[in-house]
């Protein structure tokens, strides 16, 4: 039987409902991933959320600290949407992030110029269970 780690995991808490491509429809107090890059994730309190198969693997981080540390360091670019929780991961095998054209099949940079923070974890699978306040 797999190990599950602990790790911190950002996510978007929806303060709006919205219609969405990739998920249908996402309902107000959903959470989604804390970045919409046209690849969005919905999450679910205390339920195993896997990748999908034209997506990369998720981002943890490792500590608290270097989720804040990330999050304030950049904190012109996020909006008040976003919160911290603590999840279980299983660890994936890659590590970078990045995502499939749902079209082409091709390999799309996540986010040009992006360097990875310090303390991701790269994940196959997240389940957020506690927020951290």
């Amino acid at each position: 039987m797999t190990k599950h780690k602990t790790a911190i995991k950002i996510v978007r808490h929806r303060k709006e409902d919205a219609e969405l491509y990739s998920e249908g429809t996402i309902k107000k107090g959903d959470y989604t991933s804390a970045f919409d890059d046209g690849l969005v994730t919905l999450y679910k309190k205390g339920r195993w959320t896997k990748r999908k198969k034209v997506g990369g693997p998720f981002a943890v981080f490792d500590t608290t600290k270097n989720a804040l540390k990330f999050l304030l360091g950049n904190k012109n670019r996020f909006n008040t949407e976003l919160q911290l929780f603590e999840c279980k991961y299983k660890e994936s095998t890659e590590d970078s992030l990045y995502y499939r054209s749902q079209i082409t099949g091709r390999t799309l940079s996540e986010m040009p110029g992006f360097s990875v923070p310090q303390g991701t974890v790269f994940a196959d699978k997240v389940k957020i269970t506690k927020r951290i306040q």
